[in-house]
């Protein structure tokens, strides 16, 4: 018979924490953290022996260790974090509707704006340093109520005082009656003031917590962190004094982990012994276990933070999801490990020391060979005095003879580029990768350049693409659901230089997409694709107006602030450019002030409408009779003309000469039209608009 799910007791739930979290102890301390701390070894340039590897160091001969993982490290890691940090944010929520398009952009700015607040930058720039040398760096982001704790001593107090104290949210933890002041009493108040703030924390490896079979964050049975705290932190954390002091002290089980002791060298034994109570140490895990406790047969996500090596359990509430982000440069698949330079390249950095050091000590041999002496014929005060230019006496002959050893190491020098070879095959950082060399630059044409670099640079996006998947997405859809479940308020903040109000209610669980310029191309040809888009755009705007279905200012604001952003100014933005959204506004500002304003000026009088409307009668007459005056001047003046034109032929008729009448017909012509002019400029002098309420003089 199958056995049926029961619910969990306290015992049962204390023993199976206890016993997972000592399960994914061991599988850290003994499997993991060990070859860990031999990568930190090899990037710090630490003798072989400390890791028990070979070439081990022997005394008397060259002890030089190649920096292969260090070098690598330093090479990848400016380029990591330009490529993150170079640009406003490395992600941007989606909107799944047009009514989302506000809000998530909004919350992409408050997202931005919280990890400018937690230092990402000094977040990230250790996680990903993990990441290269050890394979995993693992940040934890939370929100955390601390509280502050202000006391107060008073004496000769009454319960009236007393409980007005109280009602302003302090708590008495001691209270004495004064002997000789009945009914007074000597008081500690103390009061306690919640203070919730998002948290971004890169963690020490050694310090996280997972279960052996785990593939990932999602489906492990725990992830976990621990810690050392002192007494006085989890005090704050809101832990009673009287609970966490019981557990103060010595605990061995964190110490036996071999990164914690090569991370603390100078640990000492008697750190734990304080005579400060509030300043011991004290074991502290925070784990997120899935385990069946109310016995319904489906396992829930449950926050368990225990205490000392017992394990014993101090909080456990129910929780949506874990705190952790686990970044990888090179994922592991159906594991949650991933590969670090170390795994790619202790290796070389074994045979290149090695190497290097055969050569030094056959340079040493070759520089200052040994010598054969004849022991009875020389003194060895005189032969091991080795200043330039020394006597030697000796009694014999012959009695001193060199060893002459030729030097051989550079027969190693092909060996050592070719490891230098293979390096950049397994790493992809090489001399194309940084920019080539003069030699490189003179002998190749430019395709050829960009080929290479492009094809070395290949490999360092996919490790930046790997970090982003696996540490900005899931960043930001965490750093919206802490926004989205602790600010249940709306709050002024300050976002790209102006002071908006945020209200996070009107947020919804969006999507996140990279933003990330990752195998776009180069910089320049990015920042030339954009030039030559915002030329196009200018040139449809000009030819077609603002409002064409095209393109619009909106379009042409969000090209200039793409150009900003990649140039890495995109926080200057604000500075250059208004926006197309506070622009709209500032016009329906004016408009309303416009028709604000026409609505205010006072309505005339009937008597100045009555003014007005004679004003109005008067000038349409004058038009009138200006206008029959000049078609009755215009007909007298054609009849001139034409008795004029009929005398002038009659005259030519009758004398036998042509009489030319155009300087005649000018003149008449000219004086007409001067004197039209001079009617236009008088009638517009006289309709000019009188003051209202007046008549025209």
């Amino acid at each position: 018979m199958a056995e049926s799910p029961t619910p969990m007791t306290a015992e049962d739930l204390k023993a199976w924490i206890a016993g997972t979290i000592q399960d994914s102890v061991d599988h850290i301390d003994d499997e993991v953290s060990p070859v860990r701390a031999s990568a930190f070894r090899y990037y710090l340039g630490a003798p072989f022996s400390d890791s028990g590897d070979s070439p081990a160091e022997e005394d008397g001969r060259s002890q030089v260790v190649s920096r292969e993982v260090h070098d690598a490290v330093h090479s990848m890691l400016p380029s990591l974090m330009r490529v993150f940090f170079s640009h406003d944010k490395s992600c941007e929520f989606i909107p799944r509707g047009p009514e989302d398009v506000a809000g998530a952009a909004q919350a992409t700015e408050l997202v931005s704006w919280y990890l400018e607040q937690s230092n990402a930058y000094s977040v990230f720039a250790d996680a990903i340093k993990d990441c290269l040398i050890k394979g995993e760096g693992i940040i934890k982001v939370w929100h955390e109520t601390q509280y502050d704790i202000q006391t107060r001593e008073l004496q000769g107090l009454d319960e009236l005082q007393i409980g007005l104290f109280v009602q302003e949210g302090y708590e008495v933890t001691q209270s004495e009656e004064l002997e000789d002041a009945p009914g007074l009493y000597s008081v500690v108040l103390t009061k306690r003031t919640p203070r919730g703030k998002i948290r971004l924390e890169c963690l020490p490896p050694e310090e996280f917590l997972i279960n052996r079979t785990a593939t990932s964050l999602d489906d492990a049975k725990i992830v976990a962190h621990r810690q050392l705290l002192r007494v006085g932190d989890l005090v704050e954390l809101g832990y009673p004094y009287e609970t966490v002091i019981q557990y103060k002290g010595y605990e061995d089980d964190f110490r036996s982990n071999e990164e914690w002791n090569l991370r603390h060298p100078n640990w000492r034994e008697e750190d734990d012994t304080d005579s400060d109570p509030s300043n011991r140490l004290v074991q502290y895990v925070e784990s997120f276990v899935r385990v069946d406790a109310d016995g319904d047969g489906v396992p829930e996500l449950r926050r368990i933070c225990t205490i000392g090596q017992g394990h014993e359990i101090i909080m456990n509430e129910p929780v949506d999801s874990h705190p952790f982000l686990l970044i990888r440069k090179d994922p592991l698949q159906h594991t949650w490990r991933g590969m670090s330079l170390y795994d790619e390249l202790a290796d070389i950095q074994r045979i290149k020391s090695a190497v290097m050091r055969n050569m030094l000590d056959s340079l040493s041999l070759s520089t200052r060979p040994r010598i054969s002496y004849l022991e009875s014929a020389v003194d060895w005060e005189d032969l091991a005095n080795d200043e330039v230019g020394a006597l030697i006496p000796m009694r014999q002959a012959g009695a001193i003879q060199m060893l002459e050893m030729p030097f051989v190491g550079a027969a190693a020098f092909p060996l050592l580029q070719y490891l230098d070879q293979v390096k950049e095959t397994r790493t992809g950082i090489s001399k194309a990768s940084q920019g080539l060399d003069a030699e490189h630059l003179q002998s190749t044409t430019a395709i050829a350049v960009s080929a290479s670099q492009k094809a070395a640079q290949a490999r360092l996006e996919l490790i930046a693409r790997n970090i982003a998947e696996s540490g900005f997405k899931p960043l930001y859809k965490r750093l919206l659901q802490l926004t989205l479940l602790h600010m249940d308020q709306p709050t002024v903040m300050r976002l790209r230089g102006e002071f908006v109000q945020v209200d996070p209610q009107s947020f919804a669980d969006y999507d996140v997409l990279i933003t990330l310029p990752l195998g776009r191309g180069s910089e320049e040809e990015r920042r030339q694709a954009l030039l030559g888009l915002l030329e196009k755009q200018e040139m449809l705007i000009a030819q077609y107006g603002p409002m064409n279905p095209i393109v619009g200012p909106e379009q042409y604001y969000q090209t200039l602030q793409r150009l900003f952003a990649d140039q890495g100014l995109g926080a200057e933005a604000g500075s250059y450019l208004r926006p197309p959204q506070q622009m709209q506004a500032l016009l329906q500002q004016q408009m309303q002030q416009v028709m604000q304003q026409q609505n205010e000026e006072p309505k005339p009088s009937p008597e100045e409408m009555l003014a007005q409307a004679e004003i109005q009668r008067k000038q349409i007459e004058v038009a009138q009779r200006t206008e029959q005056m000049k078609r009755e001047d215009d007909r007298k003046r054609d009849e001139m003309e034409a008795e004029l034109f009929i005398k002038l032929k009659e005259l030519s008729f009758k004398y036998g000469q042509p009489i030319d009448a155009s300087p005649l017909l000018d003149a008449l012509t000219r004086n007409r039209e001067l004197e039209r002019v001079d009617q236009v400029r008088q009638q517009q002098m006289y309709e000019q608009q009188p003051p209202q309420g007046q008549m025209p003089i």
